[in-house]
């Protein structure tokens, strides 16, 4: 299995936001990843992930605060 995913998530103002991804994969398995997001004015995010099995797994995020008091 391979797996190649681009994630992008934009939180509006005052959004609550909680990102869950888990990850299993045979001992074969190839996953990589790229999450992108955003948080406009006051919006809290929370992003959680587990990640068991894999030959080979990435993961990068690109987390932009963009607005006053976002949060993660």
């Amino acid at each position: 299995t391979f797996t190649n995913a681009d994630v992008r998530i934009e939180a509006g103002r005052h959004a609550r936001l909680c990102h869950t991804r888990l990850q299993t994969l045979g001992p074969r398995g190839r996953h990589f990843e790229t999450l992108s997001l955003r948080a406009a004015d006051g919006a809290e995010c929370e992003y959680v992930v587990l990640a068991a099995g894999a030959q080979s797994a990435r993961s990068t995020a690109l987390l932009e605060l963009a607005g006053r008091d976002a949060s993660l």
